[in-house]
């Protein structure tokens, strides 16, 4: 069974490079285009209906009902999708979200013969509920709970994560803000996959943002940082910076420190009306091809 215990530790790894000692590492993949495209900032920035997969606190600034669904490849050939929705009521903010991960093809050896038997496929997948409510002026608060699995062969596991959140912000005009938001992701357990439970990986963010007009012949924009501890693989710096051009067009740059395969991030958006499309380059330094992120949104 060598040869199968090598194929399952590749797809481990390519369920998200598998940095530390932790598993279900898709839970880490950053959910939608824009904040991709800014250094994969998480605790900052409503974007679109799957803000809340990274800081549960995020709400929309209307009251409309958000939609947003992302497609992207990822590394070792696999396929990335997440799904949300988010309503409000008066002050509350809710929705759902989903996230699928899922890759096929892998060879299924039994032993050191190097004709493979078969063939096995790796799904990966999250389902959860969110909620953000005011605590005073200014101030927001959020959570989230989530059913968690990972599917692999004939191994399976199973478990519950949740996600706590904080967002103060302070609008001085239109077009103007300054926000500082905190999280702590992936909070929970699994049951056990092959021969032990793989923990979540858990994840504290502390972030701040801005946004105003920038000394660009009056072109809007924004600054974002994060500061990332994830658990068994330390602390991580997200950096990222966007401009709005014209209307309807932002330009957007990202970087992150600490990770051994990747570090810039480079992206676009478009709007027109309530219709959002943001991609997202996320290049790597190895022989693992370079991921692209699609995030389409929209407001009803």
């Amino acid at each position: 069974m060598r040869g199968f215990a090598v194929s399952l530790a590749l797809t481990l790894a390519g369920a998200g490079l598998a940095q530390g000692a932790t598993g279900l590492a898709f839970l880490k993949i950053c959910p939608d285009a824009a904040s991709s495209a800014l250094g994969e900032n998480g605790a900052v920035g409503w974007r679109d209906a799957l803000s809340p997969v990274r800081n549960p606190a995020l709400a929309p600034p209307d009251e409309l009902t958000h939609l947003a669904i992302t497609r992207s490849d990822w590394i070792f050939e696999s396929d990335y999708l997440a799904l949300a929705f988010r309503s409000s009521f008066r002050t509350w903010s809710w929705g759902a979200d989903l996230r699928v991960l899922s890759s096929d093809n892998f060879e299924l050896r039994d032993g050191p013969n190097p004709d493979p038997t078969g063939e096995f496929r790796l799904d990966d997948l999250a389902v959860g509920l969110s909620l953000s409510v005011p605590l005073k002026e200014n101030l927001r608060a959020g959570a989230a709970l989530r059913r968690i699995q990972e599917k692999m062969y004939n191994e399976n596991s199973r478990g519950w994560t949740g996600d706590l959140g904080l967002r103060w912000e302070r609008r001085r005009e239109v077009g103007r803000l300054v926000a500082v938001s905190a999280t702590a992701r992936n909070l929970g357990y699994s049951s056990d996959f092959v021969n032990e439970a793989p923990d979540p990986p858990r994840t504290l963010g502390l972030g701040a943002e801005w946004q105003g007009e920038l000394p660009l012949g009056g072109w809007s924009g924004g600054l974002q940082a994060e500061l990332r501890h994830l658990q068994d693989d330390g602390s991580h710096l997200h950096l990222g910076a966007e401009a709005m051009p014209v209307a309807g067009l932002t330009l957007r740059g990202g970087w992150m420190s600490g990770y051994e395969e990747r570090g810039s991030t480079l992206g676009v958006g478009f709007a027109w009306r309530n219709l959002r499309l943001d991609y997202a380059w996320l290049p790597f330094s190895s022989a693992l091809a370079d991921v692209h992120r699609f995030t389409f949104s929209f407001a009803l």
